[in-house]
């Protein structure tokens, strides 16, 4: 006897719906869980990075924790620093700055390997914009004689690379007209080359008109033609109807009532000026290469102020974290005690209706406590 697959079994009543919605319930379940998964767990809950380099490196710190009591005490400083009440303003504007900066380590890979788009060279340039902002910002409030202040602040003063960039960037691209042309667009005044290609380019208009109206008096049978360039056609005349004039000869046709030759005046232009706008494109893309190259002369400091930028955005994200929880700077000792005063669990007490902070004292002798009760407490 063969057996039908379970799919489609049939009973003698109603169809058996409730197996059917119970395995669509648990699959959205599922779904609903994999998605926010993240919202139920320590890195979620300090997890305020408005930057993907950021994110990634407050990732790493919760996978590797620290286990140096210097280095803890030097990032509890920097926490502790921006969770004050009168660095607000500065914390604030600091924030501001790594809202724009954008995924820099992406952006520069795809300049290395020569595949990064307009949009890439726009991001990137906000984001060095960004980092000078905020490193402008941390000089206005630098004091070599506070030891309060956070050390990445001297880190940050002491990237000067950068400025370099911004400045090698701002004095080549033309940015505006890039984001226009879709296509990276080099300044004027970087090269006479380009500069006399564009001032020959920008002439056609005056050329193609003139060179109209001479074949126009050479052949008074025509009418209403235009000469046109076409980048990589070259220059056309582009008639109304079809024409047997002997040196007129026929390139292609776009509808019934638009033809295009080329005659010897068309030949001569391509002779003398050539496919101007592609020779454009040429020499905009070697000094694009160019600049690709000096860039890479700043490599490490673009890695230096992406780093700057992930721990400033790490610290803040602490800071943010500390004031809305309430949670405090606990004191580092060497030795293998832990003490703490109405200590909470900061998941658990998002997840009860009341929640009671219990005191923890641990050492050698003593060091395992388990704390239960119906009202979800616990260290």
């Amino acid at each position: 006897m063969q057996e039908a697959h379970p799919s489609v079994v049939k009973g003698s009543g109603r169809a058996k719906e409730g197996f059917r919605c119970c395995f669509v319930w648990k699959f959205c379940l599922l779904s609903l869980l994999n998605k926010f998964w993240h919202l139920y767990s320590l890195f979620g809950l300090l997890n305020r990075t408005v930057t993907k380099s950021g994110g990634s490196m407050l990732r790493r710190w919760m996978l590797t924790p620290l286990v140096n009591s210097s280095h803890i005490d030097e990032r509890q400083s920097g926490v502790a620093y921006f969770a004050d009440t009168e660095n607000d303003e500065l914390r604030h504007l600091l924030f501001g700055k790594l809202k724009r900066f954008r995924d820099v380590a992406g952006i520069f890979q795809r300049i290395k390997k020569r595949c990064a788009s307009v949009g890439d060279w726009c991001r990137f340039v906000t984001s060095i914009g960004s980092f000078l902002e905020a490193q402008s910002l941390i000089e206005g409030t630098f004091d070599q004689n506070n030891d309060s202040l956070p050390s990445i602040f001297s880190r940050a003063i002491s990237e000067r690379g950068i400025i370099n960039v911004g400045n090698l960037l701002g004095n080549v691209m033309d940015f505006d007209e890039s984001q226009q042309e879709n296509m990276v667009v080099i300044r004027s005044g970087i090269s006479e080359t380009l500069d006399a290609a564009r001032e020959r380019y920008e002439d056609l208009d005056n050329i193609l008109t003139e060179v109209a109206f001479q074949v126009q008096e050479t052949n008074p049978a025509l009418s209403s033609i235009t000469v046109q360039y076409i980048p990589q056609v070259g220059f056309v005349i582009c008639c109304e109807a079809h024409t047997t004039l002997p040196d007129f000869v026929f390139q292609f046709q776009e509808d019934d009532a638009t033809f295009y030759y080329k005659d010897g005046s068309c030949r001569d232009l391509d002779e003398s000026i050539g496919d101007i706008y592609g020779y454009i494109v040429d020499i905009q893309r070697e000094l694009q290469e160019e600049l690709t190259m000096a860039l890479l002369e700043y490599e490490s400091s673009i890695h230096e102020m992406t780093w700057i930028m992930s721990y400033l955005d790490c610290l803040i994200s602490f800071a943010s974290c500390a004031k809305s929880f309430n949670f405090t700077r606990p004191q580092v000792t060497e030795d293998d005690s832990l003490k703490a005063t109405q200590a909470r669990h900061p998941l658990q007490q998002l997840l009860v209706e009341h929640y009671i902070p219990n005191d923890v004292y641990l050492d050698s002798s003593d060091s395992l406590k388990i704390v239960t009760g119906h009202n979800g407490s616990g260290g």
